[in-house]
């Protein structure tokens, strides 16, 4: 062997191993933050971070599985009267309704479910990704999705925006590997699209993006990608059409006032254009660091890059990043989790341009390279300095309460207020709102017949009128005051005993 081709072989050897080193690096960050997840899964949501603006953490997730409550409590599916998000969106409550099954009414168990939905939206971007590329590129996007400081807080919540990205993952994998006439994987693609709009409304916005790798199956024949699509479509809307027969159908009040609480209508100009650019600033709860590379790589494949285009999954993650965009900005109204829909899209669009600036422009490849990772490490941090001090105030308090509520045995048991679907998931107590629902406050308590009240920061300043309605049937005496959260306007609740008058 002569001296070249000894050097040669010895710097392949060493580029090999070093590799080596990196993807096991890789798994060892993917599986630490996975696993870090499960941990200290009954602390409070962040509330001093930047995603505080979001205030899922004390009522959506007892509203999203609500109807999995009414079942184990009740036996039926909708409260009457009640804010009921499962009649158009059942499929949490159905996995939700299977988990209370064997564990009987239980916030840990749930949020254990959401996490397991994270670890497979992790898997599915490197499978995904992998498919498009090659395992490092998987492995780097599964690592930045996988320190996510967005994704990592909300996944730890009993919330719909992960089961519906491991779906959506799921269901452009199947359309990556859809050929053409391949019919029957068609409709089991149409079966996830159902899935997906059914767990989420929202989900529609996504359809383009989930349908695109059809079209380069096809060898970009549009007559045989549209067929295929046309197909998916058509079981997804049967599905839809199903649930509006079953579930709708028997409760319409509470579906019209669930599609009409944050109206419908189209925004006007002016409040678009506010929209529009709002989006921009907001967009960093995504990621403060890759949502402006990732306009950035957008722009750049547009001017000098358009070979990335060549790959389907760039495309495919601009079409999500796009349809999340115009629901956000079209909704006007986006709390921090609706953006962490955008995250995993940005952390494949960052990934894959950065691959390709390092084949085309190395020395911009690696400065894209660094700041990527810089931003990976700033999630790292911040995930780490929240999980060095974790709080459990509401697990705590929700405790407190259940155990004064349960000391009136002949008093009712049933708690009305905003907020009391959360205390539903974390207690087992019978509860109902009292503001969200089609029944005015005045039917609830006719129908419910309560026997608590809670209030959030709670002597009726914000809304006297509707302590006034309250007070003029029972005689409100204060049982509890607990301090909760860190919340600027959420940070204190307030139990009130309900006596008849």
């Amino acid at each position: 062997m002569s001296q070249d081709s000894a050097h040669y072989f010895e710097q392949t050897h060493s580029d090999a191993k070093r590799g080596r080193w990196l993807d096991a690096f890789l798994v060892a960050i993917i599986l630490a933050f996975c696993l870090l997840r499960m941990h200290n899964l009954l602390a409070d949501f962040p509330t001093q971070s930047i995603y505080a603006d979001d205030w899922s953490w004390f009522t959506d997730e007892g509203w999203y599985s609500s109807a999995a409550l009414n079942l184990h409590q009740t036996g039926r599916w909708v409260q009457a009267g009640d804010w009921s998000p499962g009649i158009a969106m059942p499929v949490w409550p159905l996995a939700a309704s299977a988990v209370f099954y064997f564990t009987g009414v239980n916030a840990l168990a749930l949020r254990r479910l959401d996490v397991a939905c994270s670890w497979l939206t992790v898997l599915l971007v490197y499978l995904l990704v992998r498919r498009y590329g090659t395992r490092r590129t998987g492995l780097f996007a599964a690592a930045l999705v996988a320190t996510s400081a967005v994704l990592f807080f909300f996944s730890r919540l009993a919330l719909l925006e992960e089961p519906l990205m491991m779906l959506t993952l799921a269901a452009m994998l199947l359309a990556s590997r859809t050929g053409p006439r391949s019919y029957v994987k068609a409709v089991l693609l149409g079966i996830l699209l159902g899935l997906m709009m059914l767990t989420k409304t929202t989900a529609v916005c996504l359809f383009p993006a989930v349908l695109y790798p059809l079209l380069p199956q096809c060898k970009f024949r549009w007559r045989g990608a549209a067929g295929l699509g046309f197909a998916a479509c058509m079981v997804a809307g049967g599905m839809y059409a199903a649930n509006r027969y079953l579930l709708v159908r028997p409760h319409t009040a509470e579906f019209h006032d669930l599609w009409n609480r944050y109206g419908t209508s189209a925004p006007g100009l002016k409040l678009l254009m506010h929209s529009f650019l709002r989006f921009f600033y907001r967009g960093t709860w995504a990621d403060p660091v890759l949502f402006p590379l990732a306009l950035i790589a957008v722009f750049s494949s547009l001017l000098w890059m358009r070979r990335l285009f060549a790959n389907p999954l760039f495309a495919t993650a601009i079409l999500w990043c796009s349809g999340v965009a115009a629901f956000l900005i079209y909704h006007f109204y986006g709390p921090p989790r609706y953006f962490s829909l955008l995250t995993v899209p940005l952390c494949i669009l960052c990934v894959l341009w950065c691959n390709a600036l390092l084949a085309k422009k190395r020395i911009l490849g690696l400065v894209a390279a660094v700041v990527i990772a810089g931003g990976a490490c700033w999630n790292i941090f911040y995930i780490v300095d929240w999980y060095s001090r974790p709080e459990y105030q509401y697990a705590t308090v929700s405790a407190q309460i259940a155990q004064i509520v349960k000391a009136e045995p002949g008093h009712s048991r049933f708690v009305l207020g905003h907020g009391s679907a959360q205390l539903r998931l974390f207690t087992d107590l019978p509860g109902a709102d009292d503001y969200f629902g089609p029944d005015t406050l005045d039917q609830r308590l006719t129908d419910y017949h309560p026997g608590w009240l809670v209030a959030w920061n709670g002597n009726g300043a914000d809304d006297p009128e509707r302590f006034a309605v309250v007070e003029r049937r029972y005689r409100m005496v204060p049982k509890g005051s607990f301090a909760v959260f860190h919340d600027r306007v959420r940070n204190h609740l307030t139990l009130y005993q309900l006596d008849p008058r």
